[in-house]
């Protein structure tokens, strides 16, 4: 009985699922890459970037995009869970965004819409956004969201003073007040 319900959900699993997950096949990405590691070149280690998938029409907004986004690495990476999805892990460089990963994060949440990011590794510069819950054109709105808090970023020209010690401390004194 059991192995009958495994196997009928293995049918209802869309077959060309594996073939929309291969990044070649999909509307062009970019990420920035480093040679590395780091301890091997140092300041010398060599910078590229990386554009997999097929041209279409938004290639070029796409790209200027993710050039204009200065102080942020962006990365595709793999579901750790081996979920059939992936993830886009924004590494954040604070003295170049002039933003923290934690405030970014947190502008984020704030902001109308809000967006809410993965940042339970917030304090070593990076965070993940999530995809699974996205509709069609909501991708564009959260890099519309992202872009907006880096100009603002840009524009105050100081970075966050707050620690992510502070920060969790600031969350914690949230949840203690709640409901409020």
């Amino acid at each position: 009985m059991i192995l009958g319900i495994a196997l009928s959900a293995l049918a209802a699993v869309d077959p060309d699922a594996a073939v929309a997950a291969d990044r070649r096949k999909q509307p062009m990405q970019f990420e920035l890459l480093r040679e590395g590691p780091a301890e091997a070149c140092g300041s010398s280690c060599g910078v590229w970037v990386s554009a997999i998938g097929v041209i279409t029409v938004d290639t070029p907004d796409a790209f200027e995009r993710f050039a204009k986004l200065p102080g942020i690495d962006a990365t595709i990476v793999p579901d750790p869970t081996d979920n059939p999805l992936e993830r886009l892990k924004l590494a954040v460089d604070p003295e170049r965004a002039r933003i923290t990963a934690w405030s970014l994060a947190d502008a984020l949440a704030a902001g109308d819409p809000p967006v809410i990011v993965r940042d339970h590794e917030v304090e070593h510069g990076f965070f993940y956004l999530d995809p699974c819950n996205l509709h069609p054109g909501e991708a564009e709105i959260v890099a519309d969201r992202i872009a907006a808090e880096l100009a603002r970023a840009r524009e105050r020209n100081a970075t966050s003073g707050e620690t992510p010690a502070a920060r969790r401390a600031r969350r914690y004194a949230r949840l203690l007040r709640w409901p409020d």
